[in-house]
């Protein structure tokens, strides 16, 4: 896959019921919105009522946001809480990303997330039902 310089890559893993995320470089509100979008068509493509499912977000190319951005991106956060987001699981490289997810999450009320350095360990994570809860 050849990468831009800024964007997302959304897909979904039916077997773990893992929505899988990308995320890189630094946003505008447009690219944001159409972030947004496609995340929400996405879920929408799946879900089916109460059934549960997990996200992976692989934040380590996503620096921290402008206010707009952040806004944007919790928007499509409370919609996956409100459509049974069950867990989520995000590989980072900058504690400065770490604080801003961690930051969200608090604002919508979720608090069944994680943060590792690894697609690997964020899986493994996911997929142990000891972690459900």
């Amino acid at each position: 896959m050849i990468q831009k310089e800024k964007g997302h890559q959304i897909t979904y893993d039916s077997k773990h019921r893992i929505l899988k995320l990308a995320l890189w470089g630094f946003w505008d509100r447009s690219l944001g919105e159409q972030f947004r979008q496609d995340f929400i068509e996405e879920i929408n493509k799946f879900w089916r009522g109460a059934r549960e499912w997990h996200i992976l977000a692989d934040l380590s190319n996503y620096p921290p946001q402008s206010e707009e951005v952040q806004k944007i991106v919790r928007d499509a956060m409370l919609f996956a809480k409100a459509h049974g987001l069950k867990r989520a699981a995000r590989v980072v490289d900058k504690m400065t990303t770490q604080l801003q997810f961690k930051r969200l999450s608090q604002e919508i009320d979720f608090q069944s997330y994680a943060f590792f350095h690894s697609e690997q360990e964020a899986q493994a994570w996911l997929l142990d039902k000891r972690n459900e809860g």
